[in-house]
């Protein structure tokens, strides 16, 4: 599985590279996307949506499981008049962000998901990783903070990359330089984690 601070990381890239025109000041909205991308982890909380199995199922990390509560949001803003092109951007990313934490997770190549889930009880599991897992969840393991450091280092360049390139006009050479900067920043993490013994 990835970390928390990965599953929020997804959302804000998603949304840094879908919003039109500039990022608001008020941060509600990409508050909500990470909210919606933790959300699978629910079932850390509630242990009956972890359907008993070798493997187990984790209902809510399958691809309806994941978009259950996006879904919910969307709803709630059509309800209160959201209409036309904004909601569907919004629910654009609302669907996007409860998919990324399926892909996060899919991406460390360590826990298998039934993502078909219900149709499906199979289950899928890369044979590697470009992301590191969050490992055991203790502050006394060394690990976790090395891991963590790792799936930063692959996630907040990409987070930059989409900020730049969504930039205006100016300085567009230089900011072509940073993004394959960047770039290669991101890729040379990936790297580090996919030798990690899995």
């Amino acid at each position: 599985m990835s970390s928390f601070v990965g599953h929020a990381l997804a959302p804000v890239i998603l949304y840094a590279a879908t919003e039109p025109g500039p990022v608001p000041r008020r941060a509600l909205w990409p508050l909500a996307l990470v909210a919606m991308a933790w959300a699978p982890d629910a079932d850390y909380l509630l242990r009956s949506l972890i359907l008993p199995g070798d493997p187990p199922v984790r209902v809510t990390h399958s691809i309806l499981g994941s978009l259950v509560v996006p879904a919910l949001v969307v709803a709630i803003l059509a309800m209160r008049g959201l209409r036309g092109t904004m909601l569907k951007l919004r629910g654009f990313q609302a669907a996007a962000a409860g998919l990324s934490h399926v892909l996060l997770d899919l991406l460390v190549g360590v826990t298998p998901a039934a993502l078909l889930w219900p149709l499906s009880r199979a289950t899928v599991r890369l044979a590697g990783g470009i992301l590191p897992s969050a490992g055991r969840l203790s502050p006394g393991n060394p690990y976790l903070y090395r891991n963590l450091l790792i799936e930063v280092g692959v996630l907040l360049p990409i987070l930059g990359m989409a900020i730049l390139l969504r930039a205006g006009p100016a300085f567009r050479a230089r900011r072509l330089i940073a993004v394959g900067g960047l770039g290669a920043v991101s890729i040379g993490f990936m790297l580090l984690s996919a030798a990690l013994p899995r």
